[in-house]
């Protein structure tokens, strides 16, 4: 398993909300983004999440946060990518195997955070949540409340 400095995973539907600026998520998820600006996490992600954002599940593309999309991602220092291969996906796959009601992309997304060692996986997806506790990973959707007791980068050794 490769380790990585604390770390937090973000699934699409987060980015999608933050993206969208939904009155009730944007908030918190910016207070989260600047933990990350000033460089005390990094945002675990999956490359899935680079072309999830672009929509919402079952929603046409908008174009219209196409700028706000591209600035962000553009910032390598946000991101400890989990890149996809074989390993990753029979991860997935085996999770699906044991969560017969798991979407092929959410399993991958919860494999990587579980390869990356991650303590939290932030997302809105009804599915994933019902997996909370999964080897230890918090799955959680994002809340103000849930910031202070995890570590930051040099209270933890990898």
């Amino acid at each position: 398993m490769a380790r990585v400095p604390p770390t937090r995973y973000f699934d699409s539907s987060v980015l999608i909300k933050w993206v969208m600026n939904d009155p009730e998520a944007a908030p918190i998820i910016d207070r989260l983004l600047d933990d990350v600006r000033a460089g005390r996490w990094k945002i675990a992600i999956s490359p899935l999440v680079l072309v999830e954002v672009t929509r919402e599940r079952g929603q046409r593309v908008d174009l219209s946060p196409a700028a706000v999309i591209e600035s962000f991602f553009d910032n390598d220092a946000y991101f400890f990518p989990r890149e996809i291969d074989m390993d990753l996906g029979k991860a997935a796959r085996a999770l699906i195997y044991d969560h017969l009601y798991l979407r092929p992309n959410d399993a991958l997304h919860l494999a990587a955070a579980l390869d990356l060692g991650c303590q939290v996986l932030y997302t809105y997806d009804a599915e994933l949540l019902r997996l909370d506790g999964l080897d230890d990973l918090r799955i959680e959707i994002p809340r103000d409340d849930d910031l202070s007791d995890l570590p930051l980068f040099g209270d933890q050794t990898p």
